[in-house]
């Protein structure tokens, strides 16, 4: 009867050093995943852009903060010019940030065509062709360069 006693206090022993590891291991996994190193805090979710005009959009600081926008200009008859036809990724989307925790985003914004447009066939259409900023701030010294 003696050494069944010592048994039972082993298992029990056994069992709560189990259950603690246990818990252990639950606690510090969520302390992980609820890191801010953790790689879901390096996510941006898409917003939707569609049907809102560009210009609002890119004047917007809290959508300068936290996307970087590619803007594709695309001839429609449908639309109103300056209008958000489409959006890449979509909205509601979740996508990895990048170094700088702002996620990359093509907005294709209805334009007219209008009669002073070059078209490809156009021999001059290299020379009129205008370079397309890769940043806002390359935006603002070309338009000064203009100015």
């Amino acid at each position: 009867m003696g050494k069944r006693i010592i048994t039972w206090k082993r298992v029990i022993i056994c069992l709560t050093a189990i259950i603690l590891i246990g818990l252990g291991f639950l606690v510090a996994w969520s302390l992980l995943i609820s890191s801010p190193c953790s790689p879901e805090s390096d996510r941006v979710e898409i917003d939707n852009f569609i049907g809102r005009q560009i210009e609002m959009i890119l004047d917007d600081d809290y959508y300068r903060n936290l996307y970087d926008f590619i803007v594709v200009y695309e001839e429609t008859d449908v639309h109103p010019a300056g209008i958000i036809i489409r959006q890449n990724p979509a909205a509601g989307r979740t996508v990895p940030a990048s170094q700088d925790g702002v996620a990359l985003v093509h907005l294709y914004v209805a334009t007219t065509l209008s009669a002073n447009t070059p078209r490809a066939e156009d021999s001059e259409y290299e020379r009129l062709r205008v370079p397309i900023p890769s940043s806002l701030h390359e935006s603002v010294e070309y338009l000064n360069e203009l100015l």
